[in-house]
């Protein structure tokens, strides 16, 4: 709304109220797309509780992928059941859990069964804010696939907080939570194939998990 009215824009510049994006790259955008703002623009990320539950070693009988948010178009859940697709004869036999719920779930759970994913994809339902570190617990790798340009990412930094890494869209502010080769991977957007050589990629470098 901010960048795409100039009636809002001129209010906003003349009340000289403070403008607050929640990560770097929201910051950025709003900077390429109002400048007259930047005077006004102010970076304050967003934060969760920290955990109460403590990170369990990352398990690998199988490994597990989780994949959690809404399930609406935006956050390229079938993304990654495409790359998913592609990595099944991996031999350690990695699993899927795409948890939440939305609009598009009966669409993800149709794209599933045309992928021939079968057992190794769980669609588990919403799942309570206090169950989430549990759930985290038991994946050995988080996927964010986000086609939006998340204005932060809570997902991903949940993810660390539990010490999973993350492969992430390089999109929006994203890439403030997730460090590329660090803490995880930063991947196209919309693109199975890079999130699927990722994937591989962390299931076979064991020793920098």
């Amino acid at each position: 709304q901010v960048t795409g009215s100039p009636a809002l824009q001129q209010t906003l510049r003349n009340s000289g109220a403070r403008l607050i994006a929640l990560s770097m790259g929201g910051f950025e955008f709003l900077r390429a797309h109002a400048p007259d703002l930047v005077p006004q623009l102010h970076c304050i990320t967003n934060s969760v509780p920290a955990p109460t539950l403590a990170p369990t070693p990352l398990p690998w009988n199988p490994p597990s992928f989780l994949a959690r948010g809404r399930l609406v178009h935006d956050k390229g859940f079938d993304v990654a059941l495409r790359a998913f697709a592609r990595i099944t004869s991996h031999p350690t036999a990695p699993q899927l859990t795409i948890t939440s719920d939305g609009p598009e779930r009966g669409n993800l759970e149709a794209l599933a069964t045309e992928l021939g994913l079968g057992q190794r994809v769980r669609f588990t339902g919403w799942t309570p804010a206090e169950e989430v570190p549990q759930l985290l617990n038991e994946a050995t790798i988080a996927l964010v696939p986000s086609r939006l340009k998340e204005p932060f990412g809570l997902v991903a930094l949940e993810a660390a907080q539990m010490a999973r890494p993350v492969i992430a869209s390089r999109t929006g502010g994203l890439p403030d939570i997730v460090t590329d080769s660090v803490t995880g991977r930063l991947v196209t957007p919309e693109d199975p194939v890079a999130l699927a050589e990722a994937m591989v990629d962390l299931l076979s470098d064991v020793p920098r998990l």
